[in-house]
């Protein structure tokens, strides 16, 4: 229904939507807006429209008898000054003495005065000194310049905006504003953004814009209706940040990522208002989730090594008639056990998910490393089963054979279940 007419706003009729209220009136209805206008807004061009009831409600008008008339004033005209007659000489003689001239009551007419008369003292009442720069530098053509002011004054009070193109809870453009408040996209144009305040409820709404051509922002007449939080410009940013490094990264840590945006994004002097790294690790790890690969469950899955980005990691990928096999080691881990003569192997059960549990384990290898005079058993290979049958793990330790050239492995140290699938003859046979 149109504001003005009470009538139905038809989809062919020409209208125009209310920044604040969001209620339509036809342009024809006392709008004010030109047809040109109207059209340039269909190109892409911004246009700003309130309606009279949100202008009488927000900005009403003002009592007619309290507003001060100003008369324009009158140019003030100099008066013109003729030259008085020469009077003569025996007529100064019969003249008065002269008395004191006031300097106050003194004309501005100068002209009579002697060049040799001295001159009048400056007046220096006023003690205040000129803002002159620190330094002054030649410039390239040896003329000297001012240096110009690059840095902001805390009292400024500028509005610094930044647009982040992932900021939102749904992944949609945000735009923060440096004096603790944020928007969101309420109409993107060709050439123009109109942004509305982000915060949004059922109790309460709030209708501050800020339209943006270019890189210029501008803001709206409607004030916000909540206080500001300093925190949430930099809260979102850093969010941004993290959601995006984790999606780059799946392998890396989620403290790890938290801790280097932190300090390598935010200023020392507003890192006191940056968000708890525990709760930023909690929200890079629900960002994880949401995108990570469904979990498989059957055996017949795509091993996404992209997305593991763990091409120099997986050793091989096994089908022993229905059971699968993954062995993972690097070159690094692949060259120690080649050169190790004792095997220690040892399963694990409470790690593993479907569809590998119900059958399957993740296989260890570990062997002893000497370093500075010190032994130590690390972890050298891995192997992820769906079964544990003898023709299993002899095909994993092929696999890893396959992969090295004349492993020293004289012995193999294994726990009670291993030892029930697999005698001691297979494992020598196998290597």
């Amino acid at each position: 229904m149109c504001i003005s007419c009470d009538r139905e706003v038809r989809p062919r009729q020409h209208a125009i939507s209310c920044d604040l209220c969001e209620r339509w009136q036809h342009r024809l209805c006392d709008t004010g807006i030109t047809l040109a206008a109207y059209n340039n807004a269909k190109q892409g061009y911004a246009l700003q429209f309130i309606c009279r009831p949100c202008e009488q409600r927000n900005w009403p008008a003002e009592d007619p008898a309290e507003q001060e008339v100003e008369q324009p004033e009158e140019p003030e005209v100099e008066p013109v000054l003729e030259p008085a007659p020469e009077a003569a000489p025996e007529a100064e003689a019969e003249l008065e003495p002269e008395q004191p001239i006031d300097p106050l009551d003194g004309t501005f007419d100068i002209g009579h005065r002697d060049a040799d008369d001295p001159p009048e003292p400056m007046d220096t009442s006023l003690n205040a000194e000129p803002d002159l720069p620190d330094e002054i530098l030649p410039d390239d053509n040896g003329s000297l310049k001012t240096p110009q002011r690059t840095s902001f004054r805390p009292d400024d009070n500028v509005i610094h905006y930044k647009v982040l193109e992932k900021g939102s809870k749904r992944g949609g453009c945000l735009l923060t504003a440096s004096n603790g408040f944020t928007f969101g996209v309420k109409k993107d144009l060709k050439k123009s953004t109109l942004w509305t305040c982000s915060v949004r409820s059922a109790k309460m709404r709030c209708h501050a814009t800020v339209s943006q051509v270019g890189d210029v922002f501008r803001p709206g007449f409607q004030i916000h209706t909540h206080p500001a939080d300093l925190k949430l410009p930099i809260y979102k940013e850093v969010a941004a940040k993290v959601k995006q490094q984790v999606t780059d990264n799946p392998q890396v840590r989620a403290m790890d990522i938290v801790t280097t945006v932190i300090t390598r994004d935010i200023l020392v002097e507003q890192r006191f208002l940056a968000p708890k790294q525990k709760q930023m690790k909690r929200t890079a790890n629900k960002h994880r989730s949401a995108n990570r690969p469904a979990d498989p469950d059957n055996l017949d899955f795509e091993l996404d090594v992209d997305y593991l980005k763990c091409a120099d990691f997986l050793v091989a990928d096994l089908r022993v008639d229905l059971a699968r096999h993954i062995v993972f080691a690097t070159e690094f881990q692949l060259n120690m056990l080649k050169h190790a003569s004792r095997w220690f192997m040892d399963g694990t059960f409470k790690v593993v998910k479907a569809p590998f549990k119900s059958t399957g384990q993740l296989l260890s290898i570990h062997a002893f490393i000497l370093k500075d005079g010190q032994r130590k058993q690390l972890p050298l290979a891995f192997a992820l089963m769906s079964r544990k049958t003898e023709a299993d793990y002899i095909a994993v330790l092929q696999s890893l054979k396959d992969r090295m050239v004349d492993p020293v492995v004289a012995h193999f140290v294994v726990d009670f279940e291993v030892l029930g699938w697999v005698s001691e003859k297979s494992f020598q046979e196998s290597t």
